[in-house]
């Protein structure tokens, strides 16, 4: 087929598929249905414009042979030239299927493609992108299947800093940078913003060293920073919420000592996980960002363990930002704290009160946090000490550890407790009993189902806090006592908000739940 500069259209729920050549100067696509390229279109030398619907390509060569100086365009301040081009418009989308290689074809895209879908989207296969990418709006790319690789750079097409969103089911591995630049040199005059979001249920793979200075923000899914120069150092903060994960994944070969600003802050808006990962060897591993926030959910901040005679230290230079009411953190690692070979530093050390950071946070699943100078220079750190004497000596100031079957014979009142369950065990507060816990903090685990009956069960005598129960138990925690009224509540009367660690797990991340 000639297409000269002709148009093509196709109607809404309507696929044309072509599988022969194409030849000519430029093509637009029109119309609300799917274009199908399929053949080997290396005669093609031509525009390729998306102005509406969906243009799906199935051979590496169906935009044309790609890397010849064919074409230009202008795109506010940016000239794009040198090579061929394809332009999707807003609301349209590129699709690629297959197990294609795309090679040097440059792609504009003005936004986030059909019903959200992107406008560049990968619907099937491991399919590969070589061209540079430019955002003339706010636009998203998706991988619904398989993974996309982008293998140039991702930048700006206009005057403003243009949002990013990566999404979808599938993969997507960015192998460089996502810039703020404005031409397809890497030149021109630097801007400020770009935003860029990871939604979706599939991983995104940053390699490249991004020089986008707007907010990074993980919804769903896991956003991957690994390599010899991946990182976000310029982002202006880093903000996890709906379950997500960000893995700074370093390795013997490849550090990188700074992925991410070190004033950028950590904030979690809802639950999700941060973790930070090496594969040992002898070498030293640091990242140091700014504050960590608790606005809410459950944060998981994980490290790994250095090789013996190595360190691992991952460092908030802000310490601890204002927490919400019922936020929590679990950080976890293998000796986190016991020494220089895994630390998680607060530059400005946390309030410690009774032994422990709050009910609020434990370590790896198994014990309250506090923040020990003792092994190290200063680390979050797994409560070292308990009291497990008889219930009749239990304090105020006493974090309790519970191992077997106990029964209050008065009403207590304690700082924390630990039911450590290596078989069924059950703890009896009594009829007309109140067991308060001053700091909210109730920890449950082992492979033992545990039960807490009778009296009644609070947060502290005033009922001024929230009630924080941990559940990492592989069995079933029953709670048959009352729960008194707590101020900042997020349930009704009589409920109580708790984390279960054993129903709906994913990526070690746990949901609330409210109970009768």
């Amino acid at each position: 087929m000639n297409a000269g500069t002709n148009t093509i259209t196709t109607n809404t729920n309507t696929t044309l598929t072509f599988g022969g050549l194409l030849e000519g100067a430029n093509l637009t696509k029109n119309g609300l249905g799917t274009l199908v390229l399929s053949g080997n279109n290396t005669d093609f030398e031509g525009l390729m414009t998306i102005s509406a619907g969906a243009l799906r390509i199935q051979h590496s060569n169906a935009l044309g042979l790609t890397g010849l100086g064919r074409d230009t365009a202008t795109f506010g301040t940016a000239y794009i030239s040198g090579g061929p081009i394809t332009i999707v418009a807003s609301g349209a989308a590129l699709e690629l299927a297959g197990n294609i290689s795309v090679g040097d074809e440059s792609l504009v895209l003005s936004g986030t493609g059909i019903v959200n879908g992107g406008g560049l989207r990968n619907v099937s296969g491991n399919n590969t992108w070589s061209g540079q990418i430019f955002l003339n709006a706010a636009s998203r790319i998706n991988s619904d299947a398989g993974t996309l690789t982008l293998t140039q750079q991702v930048t700006n097409a206009g005057t403003t800093g243009n949002n990013l969103t990566l999404g979808g089911a599938g993969n997507i591995v960015v192998q460089a940078a996502i810039a703020t630049n404005l031409n397809s040199t890497g030149a021109g005059t630097a801007i400020t913003g770009t935003t860029l979001t990871k939604d979706g249920s599939g991983t995104v793979t940053l390699q490249g060293a991004n020089t986008y200075t707007g907010l990074t923000t993980v919804a769903n899914g896991v956003l991957r920073i690994e390599g010899a120069v991946g990182s976000i150092s310029t982002s202006s903060g880093l903000t996890i919420t709906g379950g997500a994960v960000v893995q700074i994944a370093n390795t013997f070969a490849a550090t990188g000592v700074n992925r991410i600003g070190d004033a950028a802050a950590l904030t979690f808006t809802g639950s999700g996980a941060f973790q930070f990962t090496n594969n040992g060897g002898l070498v030293n591993y640091t990242e140091t960002l700014g504050q960590l926030v608790l606005s809410a959910g459950s944060a998981q901040v994980s490290t790994t363990q250095a090789e013996s005679g190595q360190t691992s230290t991952l460092t908030f230079t802000g310490g601890l930002g204002t927490r919400g009411a019922t936020a929590t953190a679990n950080f976890s690692g293998v000796g986190l704290g016991d020494s220089t070979r895994n630390r998680i530093v607060l530059s400005t050390a946390p309030t410690v009160t009774n032994g422990i950071m709050g009910g609020w946070a434990t370590v790896n699943g198994t014990d309250f946090a506090t923040y020990d100078t003792t092994a190290t220079a200063g680390s979050v750190r797994a409560l070292q000490t308990y009291t497990t004497t008889a219930e009749n000596t239990w304090a105020a100031t006493n974090n309790v550890k519970v191992t077997a079957d106990t029964t209050l014979t008065a009403g207590r009142t304690i700082n924390s407790l630990n039911l450590t369950l290596a078989a069924a065990t059950a703890l009896n507060i009594g009829a007309g009993n109140t067991l308060a816990v001053n700091s909210g903090g109730l920890l449950v685990t082992g492979t033992g189902a545990g039960s807490i009956n009778g009296g009644t069960l609070t947060a502290n005598t005033t009922g001024a806090s929230n009630l924080f129960i941990h559940q990492y138990s592989s069995q079933a925690l029953t709670i048959g006592s009352a729960i008194a009224t707590m101020q900042g509540r997020s349930c009704d009367v009589g409920q109580v908000r708790y984390w279960n660690a054993r129903a709906h797990r994913r990526e070690h991340l746990h949901r609330w739940y409210c109970i009768e």
